[in-house]
């Protein structure tokens, strides 16, 4: 009954996800198995800033696994190909990419300033 709810007057998604006002940025270290399904679920619960590291490129083997990834995708960058789906689920979601390995000098300092849960 609550689905059935939802499907005809959805409310704003601030109220599907009430914690997205104290969490306004979340960055995610890997756009693979772990990091796709729980971008996919912060931007649809109206997370404010995505960030997103990865170096990585999509590959036809992982497409099982990492959901956010689609066949076409195979190739290109991991973190453009979230992006793109990510804006295409809320096209509020600012999302921020590193496309290099997380344990770089400059992601790791600009995480440090920027991701900062003391900042």
């Amino acid at each position: 009954i609550i689905f059935f709810f939802l499907m005809i007057r959805r409310p704003p998604r601030s109220t599907l996800f009430p914690y997205t006002t104290l969490l306004r940025s979340i960055l995610i270290v890997g756009a693979g198995g772990l990091g796709a399904p729980a971008a996919l679920y912060l931007a649809a619960a109206g997370i404010g800033t995505l960030g997103i590291a990865d170096g990585d490129k999509v590959e036809l083997s992982n497409l099982q696994r990492q959901i956010i990834h689609f066949t076409p995708d195979v190739g290109i960058s991991k973190t453009i190909s979230s992006k793109n789906k990510l804006e295409k689920l809320n096209p509020d979601v600012n999302v921020i990419l590193y496309d290099e390995r997380s344990e770089e000098r400059r992601v790791g300092k600009e995480c440090r300033s920027r991701w900062s849960p003391y900042h």
